[in-house]
């Protein structure tokens, strides 16, 4: 994962983090033990924590669709939209 500010302005390059939009919502989904569910829980949950505080343009690596997003808070949780 990468941060880049310019211009007051934030984007994250997400890498590996995320494999797909519903990982936003299910952060720890993609894990295979327990210790694994639980530190990449924290690791994602304190990105979309960071990207929504900012406001900042997250870059999806291996997502179908739209490669650059924006999260906001819902009834329903997180979720995304294009950029």
């Amino acid at each position: 994962m990468v941060r880049v500010e310019s211009g007051g302005q934030v984007a994250y390059f997400l890498g590996d983090l995320f494999h797909h939009y519903a990982e936003f919502r299910r952060l720890e989904w993609g894990a295979r033990t327990p210790e694994q569910r639980a530190q990449l829980a924290a690791s994602r949950r304190a990105i979309v924590e960071a990207a929504l505080r900012e406001s900042a343009l997250l870059a999806l690596s291996h997502s179908v669709g739209a490669q650059f997003v924006r999260l906001s808070h819902t009834a329903e949780g997180v979720t995304w939209a294009p950029a």
